[in-house]
């Protein structure tokens, strides 16, 4: 009840109409705030207070089946027993050293991750790779590959914000022979992805978020189409059961890249 006092008081204050106007033109480009509210039906911004009541029933990790997605259990497991034998090569620092770009002690790209993408990579032995949204990951592929692959793998790094992270994890060495596209995904011609075969990998950390002209759109209408058989997909950030978690709800994250992906992978067998 106090609160409500407060924020008509608030409302009623000289200038208040204009500095309203003035923040919300500059954040979201309109000159007015948004029509519904979070959680509205009509909102793609979820109620927390549903979430938080629904949990036990959505973000249950102990689910076992998502109706029409074959999870090839028996193939996953097949595929962990092929990767475990590179594990004894996993020996990356914690902390930054002079011999290796990638190091454990961070909170982007942490161990299991790691031990993951080290080992599909020995296993698949890709030519090239695009990564869309580079970082810690870029750095750990740089030092798969000079480890080895003798160098040989050819990376197409995109990465709209390289200054970030990218930039101080590279090399000059690196600069001249890996492909950094600063800029959207959504900027990038098809032909870079086209150009894929079996086996080389397009791994994409993206925005995540599902909207008129984003990238996860691009990605999953525009590129998924074109890729050749065979090619690798790993999508980052994506929980069980194709989820995210309610902590990350409650922080205000609106996520929903997992939701277009799971309706993806629905009744296909490509």
């Amino acid at each position: 009840m106090a609160f409500g006092w407060l924020k008509r008081t608030i409302r009623s204050l000289p200038g208040f109409d204009a500095v309203d106007r003035y923040f919300c033109e500059r954040y979201t480009g309109q000159p007015t705030p948004e029509v519904h509210r979070r959680g509205h039906y009509y909102s793609p911004l979820p109620d927390i207070a549903e979430a938080r009541r629904i949990a036990a029933t959505i973000f249950d990790p102990a689910i076992t089946d998502i109706p029409g997605v074959d999870l090839r259990g028996d193939d996953q497991v097949r595929l962990l027993e092929q990767l475990a034998v590179y594990y004894e090569d996993f020996d990356w620092p914690d902390a930054p050293s002079d011999h290796r770009r990638f190091y454990l002690d961070q909170t982007t790209f942490c161990h299991g991750d790691a031990v993951i993408l080290h080992a599909m990579l020995r296993h698949l032995r890709p030519a090239r790779i695009i990564e869309v949204g580079s970082g810690y990951s870029s750095a750990l592929m740089l030092d798969i590959s000079d480890r080895f692959a003798e160098g040989r793998i050819a990376f197409t790094f995109i990465e709209p914000e390289p200054y970030r992270r990218l930039d101080a994890l590279l090399t000059e060495a690196d600069r001249a022979r890996c492909r950094v596209i600063a800029d959207k995904v959504q900027n990038v011609p098809l032909d870079t992805f086209a150009a894929l075969e079996p086996n080389d990998v397009l791994l994409i950390d993206s925005s995540h978020v599902s909207r008129i002209g984003s990238d996860v759109n691009f990605l999953m209408f525009n590129v998924l189409p074109i890729l050749a058989p065979g090619v690798v997909i790993h999508f980052h950030d994506v929980h069980w059961p194709f989820e995210y978690p309610l902590a990350w709800v409650e922080s205000g994250l609106a996520w929903n890249e997992a939701y277009v992906l799971r309706a993806f992978l629905q009744h296909n067998t490509a």
